[in-house]
């Protein structure tokens, strides 16, 4: 694969907590081991990581996804960024949602949204309700 074709993907805690490693036996834990195996061992792809993500990880991961991240670090696929306060794009999104559980939802995983914008755009998530906000506030 041509470097040009290597994306930067910012994956969500919850697919770290839900990956459980060979001996998963719910489908969604399944789905997520997979994910994560092809994504270590099958794609040139790298993982992003920020400082909030990286709280999240070490408070949720399973051991499965602690020694995948490692491997991701090992094998120099694995970007670190610091995230500067984007107030443009912060304060619309505050403003969008009716409900104040929603607002606080966004503004909770805001850094997701701004790591995926800041490189390939792109979040690998289970958390569909806050994708629907997010969906919903870019209307």
């Amino acid at each position: 694969m041509r470097s040009k074709d290597l994306k930067r993907l910012v994956v969500n805690a919850s697919v770290a907590r839900a990956a459980g490693g060979k001996g998963a036996t719910a489908s969604v834990s399944i789905n997520c081991t997979e994910f994560l195996e092809i994504f270590r061992d099958e794609c040139p792809h790298h993982i992003v990581m920020t400082p909030e993500l990286s709280e999240e990880w070490d408070a949720h991961q399973s051991n499965f996804a602690a020694r995948w991240l490692k491997s991701m670090i090992a094998t120099r696929r694995f970007h670190y960024i610091e995230l500067p306060e984007n107030r443009a794009l912060y304060d619309p999104i505050e403003a969008t949602a009716v409900k104040e559980k929603d607002i606080n939802a966004m503004l909770k995983d805001f850094h997701l949204l701004q790591a995926a914008l800041e490189t390939d755009q792109t979040i690998i998530s289970l958390d569909e309700t806050i994708r629907g906000l997010f969906k919903q506030a870019s209307q």
